[in-house]
């Protein structure tokens, strides 16, 4: 009986549904060397920003390599993150920062790519127009990533790639 409920209910809703046409243009794929100070200080366990705690770890150069702002809520800079940290009371499994740190070896050389891609996505007779931007990096066997996007506009449909 669900199956037929669930079954009229999408018949009735998909016939309105309308999806938005994408198309994406790289504007930027560097790879650059940088140093990263692998520390207490710079790498954390924290739940700010998205809601469960994530392995996160500062990356200061990404102030001025990336084109935007790769920071969150905690005010400590442009950041990236390797996932969830390990949660024994949860038995969660995950990361934790002692994975990347080690006494006496703060700084860390390794490479950092920097995807900017500009998206336009069509949706009833409108064109919006936005920035997506990825952030890779490994420490240590580790790899670490975050993503930045914003809006920038909207164009006449016409004009839409």
């Amino acid at each position: 009986m669900k199956k037929i409920m669930f079954s009229v209910i999408m018949l009735g809703i998909l016939p309105t549904l309308t999806f938005a046409q994408r198309t994406e243009r790289v504007l930027k794929d560097v790879t650059t060397p940088i140093m990263v100070k692998v520390t207490e200080e710079n790498v954390r366990c924290s739940e700010i920003g998205y809601g469960f705690s994530e392995l996160k770890l500062n990356v200061p150069s990404l102030r001025w390599l990336a084109v935007l702002d790769h920071s969150n809520a905690e005010n400590l800079g442009p950041c990236v993150t390797a996932g969830a940290c390990a949660n024994p009371d949860l038995d969660r499994p995950g990361r934790s920062p002692l994975d990347i740190i080690i006494n006496g070896e703060d700084l860390v050389k390794t490479d950092v790519r920097i995807i900017l891609t500009e998206v336009f996505e069509k949706h009833d007779e409108q064109c919006f127009r936005s920035l997506e931007e990825k952030v890779e990096l490994e420490i240590r066997g580790v790899p670490f990533k975050h993503f930045a996007t914003k809006s920038i506009g909207t164009l006449p449909v016409e004009e839409c790639l």
